[in-house]
């Protein structure tokens, strides 16, 4: 059964494992895929289903007359899990000289971090094709070409392309752009024209939350590497220059868009090392996403412009 890993860090803390719980908190509350995403958990290094391709085939018939004999298609995918980890050292001295900072902890949650940050940014951004060792994001999957999942914007971001992308995805959940685009999309709420549209609801915690048709709009910043995981760099076949984003939207639910792992997230101390006097840690995860219906559209050649009706 798919859980967010919220709740398996719930599950970790009502079994008395507090460090595991820890860690899977701070890893999920660290990207806001990962916050919302839920994980089905699967043995071996891959998953197999099947998607719809085609509709059988019905009609209307007369009197003592047939009917043509048709079924549903469907198409066989795969997704291979991707491993993704780092390793980490800390100095003896460090560990004996400080040990009410706990150094090692600091540097294992920063890694931890790194990792979820670098996870979101392969989400949308991953190329199999350029590194092997990572997952297609969404943005590869999608594609670049304007098709039944992805419509070309062409210009300054407008509401009536927002309704178009909603509107191919099955049961949509959030809505996710670059943070300067979802300011846009707040200033253009004071818009007369726009205003009314976009809306600002309390979450749980008081947080107000700005929304479109209902749907939860996240902003995403920098990755770990300090570069903008839906900033402003992409092309635009219909354009020119590379100074456009995309806005994607997805259905974060079960038989959607599902995140996928052997295991959850875990940090592994190794102890001290052989080459230098220093306590290697190492943080891994085996992982990746599957889409079973249409669960994600893109809506790409989006410019640095106010947002309009």
């Amino acid at each position: 059964m798919a859980a967010t890993l919220l709740e398996t860090a719930r599950q970790y803390a009502a079994q008395q494992d507090f460090l595991a719980a820890a860690i899977v908190r701070y890893y999920a509350e660290s990207s806001e895929v990962l916050r919302l995403l839920q994980f089905s958990d699967i043995s071996g290094n891959a998953i197999s289903y099947d998607v719809l391709e085609s509709m059988p085939d019905v009609g209307f018939r007369a009197i003592n007359e047939g009917y043509s004999e048709s079924t549903a298609v469907w198409k066989k995918e795969m997704e291979a899990l991707m491993i993704a980890g780092g390793d980490l050292d800390v100095d003896v001295a460090l560990v004996s000289m400080f040990p009410e900072s706990d150094l090692r902890t600091q540097q294992e949650l920063f890694k931890v971090r790194a990792l979820s940050l670098a996870w979101t940014t392969a989400f949308f951004k991953g190329m199999n094709s350029a590194d092997g060792r990572q997952m297609n994001g969404l943005q590869v999957r999608l594609g670049d070409e304007e098709n039944e999942l992805v419509i070309n914007g062409n210009g300054a971001l407008s509401l009536t392309n927002l309704d178009r992308l909603i509107s191919r995805v099955d049961n949509p959940t959030h809505l996710f752009m670059d943070e300067e685009l979802k300011l846009k999309l707040q200033a253009a709420s004071r818009n007369t024209d726009i205003a009314g549209f976009i809306t600002f609801t309390p979450d749980e915690f008081g947080r107000q939350v700005v929304r479109y048709q209902g749907l939860p709009i996240i902003g995403l910043k920098n990755d770990n590497a300090r570069r903008r995981i839906l900033g402003f760099t992409e092309s635009n076949p219909q354009g020119s220059g590379n100074n456009f984003t995309s806005v994607y939207c997805v259905a974060f639910r079960p038989m959607g868009l599902v995140g996928i792992q052997n295991k959850p997230i875990e940090v592994r101390r190794l102890g001290e090392i052989n080459d230098k006097p220093a306590f290697r840690s190492r943080v891994e995860w085996y992982s990746s996403f599957a889409m079973f219906s249409n669960c994600a559209a893109r809506l790409m050649g989006i410019s640095d412009n106010p947002v309009v009706a």
